[in-house]
Parts: structure tokens; C-alpha cells; sequence
């Protein structure tokens, strides 16, 4: 469906941006801390077309991937310990816009 794949290019493009993640940053309050919308408002002013609803589901269905089959292993428990926030899974990580 093009809502995914604008979803997934409009994610790649904030992680390889920081002044893609500074203005969401700027955006969380006007937005309410309304995080979907934040995101599609962003996404809407960089051409990338989806809604909330579409966003949601990609959330969702990403974090449903993201479920272990079986006990973590030490190496998996490390990399998830203190993680903080379940909308990262786009940031990788690397800058969390939710936890600041």
C-alpha cells in the first residue's frame, strides 16, 4: 500500500535528519503532545501522504513484528533494557522525540 511506504520513507528521512527531528520536536506542543498527529502534520509539510489511522496501523502492525518468540537472551535483554518508549522503533534508538 503507498501509505507504508510513505510511512517507512518519511521515518527514514527524520533518522537521517535532525532538522526533521528538531521540528517535531518544536511541533510537540502545538500539537497537543497529540503524537500522530505530530507526525502527520510533519509528514503532510514534506509530501509524504498518510493519516492517522494509516499510522496508527503501521505502528501497531511494526510493534506486533517486534514480539520475541520465547525467553530473551542476554544479548536481546541488554538491547531492550531501559528502552522507554514503544513509538522508537522507527527512531532505532538512536533519538527518541517521546521521552524527552
Amino acid at each position: 500500500m503507498m501509505a507504508e511506504k510513505n510511512i517507512e520513507d518519511f521515518f527514514e528521512e527524520v533518522r537521517a535528519s535532525t532538522d526533521l527531528q528538531d521540528s517535531l520536536e518544536a511541533l510537540q506542543e502545538s500539537c497537543g503532545n497529540d503524537l500522530l498527529k505530530m507526525y502527520v502534520a510533519l509528514a503532510g509539510e514534506k509530501g509524504y501522504d498518510f493519516s492517522e489511522t494509516q499510522l496508527q496501523a503501521a505502528l501497531e502492525e511494526k510493534a506486533g513484528e517486534m514480539i520475541p518468540e520465547g525467553p530473551l537472551d542476554d544479548e536481546q535483554m541488554e538491547s531492550v533494557a531501559a528502552a522507554g518508549c514503544p513509538y522508537c522503533i522507527f527512531t532505532r534508538g538512536s533519538y527518541c522525540f517521546f521521552t524527552k
